[in-house]
């Protein structure tokens, strides 16, 4: 049964673009049928139906129509199309993708991705022998072929001869292999000439993302290829480097017979961590140069990176996490990530102040918590009185629906006692962050350590949140009337006032 988005190839549905306007006459885009048509070369006998059956997705930018458990094989991430939440419910059997673009946006959503790249476009030649003669020598009629993509209606030819994406396939392969040279916006008018030998260069698209050719083309091996800017540019450039056709064999060989033949899935690559995806990412984005390759890490960096934080920021240890969060800022500071998600602003200002890993992570996931953090002590002079200072962060912005107190407690929070002389200042609202500063009594503790705590009491109710310090913050012990004081952190990094226990 055929529809828009796929075909019944011998009882397995293939997912494939292929859409009607209006009711009307469908699109025939022919790239977009060459799943189904490859997939039906390679299956031979149908599959016993089974409503459960997952779909097979192939050759398109298609992963947006995929469904969790559904089989990827070759297909592309579409990158024009406004980004969405990470799911981590969309995990899919994936035998191979396009590119290492397409490799890590699945990736950031959990799926395990082998090692294995390029679109089926390529094997139509091996799968189809009898269309070789198609690019043969006696039958070329031009010296350049110009394809653009369906979307770019008005490609600047340049005079030279143009052939339509729109049709039966066989016949659009035809036109596109008589030319010497092809060119176009047409990603697959690009695929299938190199696949046939034929020298080819992608033509920036007007409507198309960078991206899905940038895929295919690291997919294929190539690095840092130049996309034209219009046609002559292409032409004069001339054809890409050849394609590495070593991973054919290895793309034919993840295709998923099993759907049909029932036998077992083979076993699946670990998944890799959302760190070193995150990682690898980032490196890619800050390191190449300028160009078309550049532009879409750049692109991939703004769709992952951020929302790997936002969604999936749970799931991460806390080693992980702070690996996540050194590569976001990192993209930040380059200018990458500026009005992404209005989200991170609050979260890379909250970051400036050193809060706790618990608290970060709340920020990172735009859950207003309360945490405390210390960040400058004085040691006491002669009076006696210790100068403290940090900053606090509201579950919900400002002092005005919160009554806050400084406490000295023990490690239970139990036997407490007030700190009276605090001030509460350079109050943030935006950020839910007020400044205090206090005055801590040496002669008024007693034998033991002591944790500062904050006690708030607000809508939520009372709580009370110990005040953590930074690890580098230590200090040697000092003394006051006899006795002996140091400020530390304990292993969870609690900040703790030490009056050493005197001998009896």
């Amino acid at each position: 049964m055929e529809n828009d988005y796929a075909e019944d190839v011998h009882g397995v549905r293939v997912v494939r673009w292929n859409p009607s306007a209006d009711g009307g006459a469908r699109v025939d885009n022919f790239g977009d049928l060459l799943g189904p048509l490859l997939t039906r070369r390679l299956v031979t006998s149908a599959a016993e139906h089974d409503a459960r059956l997952p779909s097979l997705l192939t050759i398109g930018s298609i992963m947006q129509f995929a469904e969790p458990g559904d089989v990827v094989w070759g297909t592309g991430v579409n990158a024009k199309l406004k980004p969405r939440r990470l799911d981590p419910r969309r995990v899919f059997d994936v035998r191979a993708v396009r590119g290492p673009l397409t490799a890590v946006a699945l990736e950031s959503e959990g799926s395990s991705v082998p090692h294995c790249f390029g679109d089926p476009g390529v094997l139509l030649p091996a799968l189809f022998p009898e269309t070789v003669v198609m690019a043969s020598p006696e039958r070329k009629r031009h010296s350049v072929v110009v394809v653009p993509n369906v979307n770019d209606v008005g490609l600047d030819a340049a005079g030279e001869h143009v052939v339509r994406p729109t049709g039966e396939p066989w016949q659009v392969i035809e036109q596109l292999l008589a030319g010497e040279l092809v060119v176009g916006t047409s990603l697959h008018a690009i695929i299938t000439a190199e696949a046939y030998g034929v020298p080819a260069r992608a033509v920036r698209s007007s409507t198309e993302s960078p991206v899905k050719y940038v895929d295919y083309y690291e997919g294929t091996g190539r690095t840092d290829v130049v996309i034209a800017e219009s046609v002559e540019e292409a032409i004069a450039l001339g054809g890409v480097e050849a394609p590495d056709v070593r991973h054919r064999t290895a793309l034919l060989d993840a295709f998923p017979s099993e759907l049909w033949t029932g036998d077992p899935s083979p076993a699946s690559i670990p998944v890799r961590s959302l760190a070193t995806v995150v990682s690898e990412l980032t490196e890619r984005a800050l390191t190449i140069r300028p160009g078309a390759t550049r532009d879409s890490w750049r692109e991939m960096a703004r769709r992952i990176a951020v929302p790997v934080l936002r969604d999936r920021a749970m799931v991460l240890d806390d080693d992980e996490l702070e690996s996540v969060v050194v590569d976001v800022r990192r993209l930040d500071a380059a200018g990458m990530l500026q009005d992404v998600d209005e989200r991170w602003n609050r979260t890379r200002e909250l970051a400036k102040y050193r809060l706790g890993d618990s608290l970060r992570r709340s920020a990172i996931l735009n859950v207003r918590g309360a945490d405390s953090v210390l960040d400058r002590v004085q040691r006491a002079g002669e009076d006696g009185r210790l100068l403290v200072g940090g900053i606090l962060q509201l579950p919900d912005g400002g002092l005005d629906a919160f009554t806050v107190s400084l406490l000295l407690a023990n490690d239970q929070l139990l036997d407490r006692h007030p700190v009276d002389s605090v001030t509460w200042d350079e109050v943030q609202p935006t950020l839910g962050t007020v400044r205090w500063s206090a005055e801590v009594p040496l002669s008024e503790m007693r034998n033991g350590d002591w944790v500062l705590a904050v006690h708030i009491d607000g809508p939520g109710g009372p709580r009370d949140v110990v005040v953590r310090s930074a690890p580098t913050m230590t200090f040697p012990r000092w003394w006051h009337d006899g006795s002996p004081y140091r400020v530390d952190r304990t292993a969870r990094g609690v900040a703790v006032i030490h009056k050493e226990i005197e001998a009896s």
